[in-house]
């Protein structure tokens, strides 16, 4: 005697096909391996034995790790200076002074920090207050020849006023020959 057909199962339907769609994104190479066993479960096979079953699955699930690596944003991005680091844009420079700094907001943005002369300019000029401004530019975050880095002493509550050690007009003047030989080899207008 022949054995009994069973009805076929909707679900089960649905596994084989989403194990052939698994299979085939596999083979085209959009999907990665990854076994997954179902626990064995007693069933009938089609010859009338029972015995345990196990599936094997490939699944398309992704497994997040809880903790993420920390990742400097400077590296994503290619900023040779970090957020929040105060420079003197070199081509703002003229005899070795300027009225205004900028600070790295992030790898498009840069924001102007005017002089505050009210507090004067410190001994011989090297200690200076700037004052936030709402004026941002556009930059090139991986042309680190451009820019002078600031070194900050003091700063008020939110970065409303920095206080910075303002380099000698000779620093300025030799940095700055250095970004016009630069941007001559790169064929960047520097004026």
């Amino acid at each position: 005697m022949p054995p009994k057909k069973r009805p076929v199962d909707v679900s089960t339907l649905k596994r084989s096909k989403r194990l052939e769609e698994n299979k085939e994104n596999l083979n085209k190479g959009t999907l990665k391996p990854k076994l997954e066993i179902e626990s064995g479960t007693e069933s009938d096979s089609n010859d009338g034995s029972k015995g345990k079953r196990i599936e094997l699955c490939i699944s398309s699930k992704k497994k997040r790790s809880a903790a993420k690596p920390a990742v400097d944003q400077g590296i994503l991005t290619g900023m040779v200076f970090p957020k929040g680091t105060y420079v003197i844009r070199l081509r703002d420079a003229i005899d070795g002074d300027v009225k205004w700094i900028w600070r790295v907001d992030h790898h498009q943005l840069i924001q102007k920090y005017l002089l505050d002369e009210r507090y004067g300019k410190g001994k011989n000029g090297s200690i200076r207050w700037y004052t936030k401004s709402f004026r941002y530019c556009g930059w090139f975050c991986n042309e680190a020849w451009n820019f002078l880095i600031l070194k900050v002493t003091s700063k008020e509550v939110n970065e409303q006023r920095v206080q910075v050690v303002f380099p000698s007009a000779r620093e300025i003047e030799a940095a700055r020959k250095v970004a016009v030989e630069e941007n001559r080899k790169r064929r960047i207008p520097f004026d």
